[in-house]
């Protein structure tokens, strides 16, 4: 538990002086007035919650996979990740920390983007389902701390990280919904979005703002679930064998 409280508490620190960190977060109100400016136009006022829901998914999304997913290359950088992993705490759950903490950033997008609505364009989307929402928020949040590991460990190891990370990420985007849902995508393409938790998440999200009662929410929060557990471990894998690859090319230096 110490472990984890002192790479919290550490992680807080870099974040708060570092406003970076929290560059995404600052953007998020500007795609809330994007999309819900498209749907009004559009007439479509019953789709609020949907340009609701995009900016929220863009911004724990953007907050996992690009800023969290880029603590490896930066303590690369900082010439600080040889000390993390020379210290006796499992180098592993020391960084699943600190990605989580800045994963769970990205959910203050929700606050934005509800306000930007409420307050800029005088529409308060309902909440019909805040247990759903909530669970489905954390288990989100979780998944993108596990999508984060593994692009932690790739861009560890990539010299031109900002290319990679717009290849990887904006494709997620449209795969998993955020915005148009999946099954809306060619139908070659929508079995691969259901392997992209985004799109469970996005589904999950728009129906615990309509009045209906949501259906297999434990499948679905499941899914969300397993993909990031499943994705976690993947980052287990490619994090150990990252680091061998660098103690073989002899470019971490204290152990």
């Amino acid at each position: 538990m110490r472990i984890v409280t002192g790479a919290l508490r550490a992680q807080f620190e870099m974040t708060r002086r570092d406003m970076m960190d929290v560059y995404w977060i600052l953007l998020i109100p500007f795609f809330s007035l994007i999309f819900t400016a498209i749907m009004l136009h559009s007439g479509r006022v019953d789709l609020v919650g949907y340009a609701l829901v995009a900016p929220l998914l863009i911004a724990i999304g953007q907050m996992g996979f690009y800023v969290a997913s880029e603590l490896l290359a930066r303590d690369r950088w900082m010439q600080t990740l040889e000390l993390v992993v020379a210290s006796p705490a499992p180098f592993f759950l020391v960084l699943a920390t600190r990605i989580s903490l800045i994963s769970s950033v990205g959910l203050v997008g929700f606050a934005e983007s509800w306000l930007i609505a409420r307050f800029g364009f005088g529409i308060a989307v309902p909440v019909h389902h805040p247990g759903v929402l909530l669970v489905t928020l954390l288990a989100t949040t979780g998944a993108s701390t596990g999508s984060a590991l593994v692009l932690a460990a790739l861009f560890g190891l990539a010299r031109d990280v900002r290319t990679l990370q717009n290849t990887v990420t904006y494709p997620m985007y449209v795969l998993g919904g955020v915005l148009v849902p999946a099954t809306y995508l060619p139908e070659w393409l929508q079995p691969l979005s259901r392997l992209v938790f985004l799109s469970w998440s996005a589904d999950l999200l728009r129906d615990s703002l309509q009045a209906p009662t949501p259906s297999d929410v434990a499948l679905r929060v499941g899914a969300i679930v397993g993909l990031g557990l499943v994705s976690g471990a993947a980052g287990a894998v490619l994090l150990h064998r990252m680091l061998d690859h660098l103690r073989q090319e002899g470019t971490l230096g204290i152990t």
